[in-house]
């Protein structure tokens, strides 16, 4: 059974207008284009789908996404937001990802580590909801953000927690 972690981190409040962010997003993390885009038919509420398909009350846990396309420039996406709704990027490995997966390698012990490896990089506008399904009895809700980035990683480290408080703990981390 293939087993993967994501690493979230953003912002509650609006702190820039909608494609303001989407550009401060692929700015921060330095990536020129979206191997695909979506954009839900509304804010998303993934937490609340999250908790009715845990339930059995939903059988597919999938909301209603409009597909936008692959291989988008980074100045075109800023202008694919609609609002009201929430624009989700894979951005795949770009120069951010890349200092932090090389900074994990040389700053945490392998052995700690075992498969975990980031892979791929996530941008999110809009509204949306950040929780966790796995190792909890019924899902658990961090918070609604506006704005985030998600470092999807192959592989969940036997000692999780202490591998995320390094990895927060990394300059390449902390300059996100």
């Amino acid at each position: 059974m293939s087993r993967s972690t994501e690493i979230v981190v953003g912002a509650k409040g609006r702190h820039f207008d909608p494609p303001r962010a989407v550009a401060k997003l692929f700015e921060m993390v330095g990536a020129d284009e979206a191997y695909w885009v979506i954009r839900t038919a509304k804010e998303s509420h993934e937490f609340d789908v999250a908790c009715d398909y845990h339930r059995g009350v939903i059988d597919d846990p999938d909301e209603e996404n409009g597909y936008e396309g692959t291989n988008i420039r980074a100045e075109v996406v800023p202008s694919l937001y609609l609002e009201g709704t929430t624009l989700k990027m894979n951005v795949l490995s770009c120069p951010a990802s890349k200092r932090i997966k090389a900074a994990i390698r040389a700053g945490i012990d392998a052995v700690l580590l075992g498969e975990f490896s980031i892979n791929s990089v996530y941008l999110t506008v809009g509204g949306h909801d950040v929780f966790q399904v796995a190792f909890v009895d019924e899902p658990v809700m961090f918070g609604r953000y506006f704005a985030s980035i998600t470092f999807g990683a192959n592989g969940l480290p036997e000692d999780a927690e202490a591998v995320l408080e390094q990895v927060l703990a990394l300059d390449e981390f902390q300059k996100i």
